[in-house]
């Protein structure tokens, strides 16, 4: 009888202790989290009022990214802009860049700091995108050939200027020592490549591609002279978000060549959104393509007697008038280019030198100003 009084008392304690565990959370931490399986996270749904963190936070994007206005001067500032920078004394780099309706979208505009728009052959127009910071920029094209007005304007700022090819008097400016300068026509395979998407859809002339490290790569094994050596900025900048005395410039449409640009002035930013071609975008991301500044500068060019293939020959060191075009509303000014060895320089009609609201800048060579239109 003991026994079986024993066997008892020894099924009903371990039943007691059976209903008791029910209710007894387990002493040991580790026996929970090692037999939930990882993916077992995705099947908890936070509350309302305690959302889940994010497990890397980042900061609020701009919308749309576009440029924040800067009302103060950085400790550092970028020659080119007078925004913030790495360094103040870099030597810029200069692409060129397909701006035919056919090559879109471009690649590398958002990253630039100054861009110039000026007429080509045929009336088709290129651009020279300048950089401070070629390290920072990522996809960048396509890249087309050089001429003569556009190593003019990269030798004025000091920069080094990438090409894909060249017109013979691009060349023969070249091969004098115009510029410093990387060719991808003796450099495809390296710094630059072939877009195998482009050169199916677009052509072969439209492929070619580089990027900002693939071009920092090549200078900085090259050794060629990084710090720049052009004094000064490239405007008389200011931080107190000057609104010139003009006419209202909230649209705004500039005519270069055969092509026409469109600007909207987006208040909340103290910017021009750009559009041509129905483009306003970079293909690197969804950056809007947007500028503090548009510059609108009459010069006289002429197709080069004999070429066959309608080249132009700017007469560029010379003066003129323009219009500067910021915050809404459009200045009338001049403008005076001595020589490739100096920048451009820009007055207002009183003959005081120019003052621009910090930010990048965008640059039209027109042939008239009757090229120009604003509301």
């Amino acid at each position: 009888m003991k026994k079986y009084a024993f066997l008892l008392l020894a099924v009903f304690l371990l039943a007691a202790l059976a209903g008791c565990g029910t209710d007894t959370p387990s002493e040991s931490p580790s026996s929970v989290s090692e037999s939930v399986e990882p993916s077992s996270e995705a099947e908890v749904t936070p509350t309302v009022s305690e959302p889940a963190p994010s497990a890397e936070p980042t900061a609020a994007p701009t919308p749309d990214n576009f440029t924040m206005k800067v009302l103060q001067a950085p400790a550092v500032a970028n020659p080119l802009t007078g925004l913030a920078a790495k360094s103040a004394d870099a030597r810029p780099v200069a692409v060129m860049i397909n701006n035919l309706k056919k090559a879109l979208p471009q690649h590398g505009l958002k990253d630039a700091d100054i861009v110039y728009e000026i007429p080509a052959e045929g009336g088709v127009t290129r651009l020279l995108a300048i950089y401070n910071d070629i390290s920072a920029a990522g996809v960048i094209g396509s890249v087309r050939s050089s001429r003569p007005i556009f190593i003019d304007v990269a030798s004025s700022y000091d920069a080094i200027y990438v090409h894909h090819g060249g017109s013979p008097e691009a060349y023969t400016m070249l091969d004098a020592g115009a510029v410093y300068n990387l060719d991808g026509m003796k450099l495809e395979g390296s710094v630059f490549y072939r877009d195998a998407n482009r050169r199916k859809t677009m052509g072969y002339e439209h492929s070619s591609m580089t990027t900002g490290a693939k071009i920092s790569a090549k200078l900085q094994k090259s050794g060629v002279r990084m710090t720049g050596k052009a004094a000064g900025t490239a405007f008389r900048f200011s931080y107190n978000d000057l609104v010139p005395a003009g006419a209202a410039a909230e649209k705004v449409s500039v005519k270069t060549g055969s092509y026409t640009s469109e600007y909207e002035f987006l208040p909340d930013y103290g910017t021009y959104m750009r559009t041509e071609h129905g483009w306003s975008s970079d293909a690197n991301g969804t950056g809007k393509l947007d500028f503090r500044n548009v510059f609108v500068l009459q010069m006289k060019y002429s197709v080069i007697s004999g070429d066959s293939k309608g080249r132009l020959d700017f007469n560029n060191f010379s003066s003129g008038k323009g219009y500067y075009i910021t915050n809404g509303r459009m200045q009338e000014i001049t403008w005076k280019w001595a020589s490739a060895a100096s920048r451009m320089k820009f007055y207002a009609a009183d003959g005081t030198e120019l003052s621009v609201n910090a930010g990048k800048s965008m640059i039209h060579f027109v042939s008239s100003l009757s090229n120009v239109t604003a509301q």
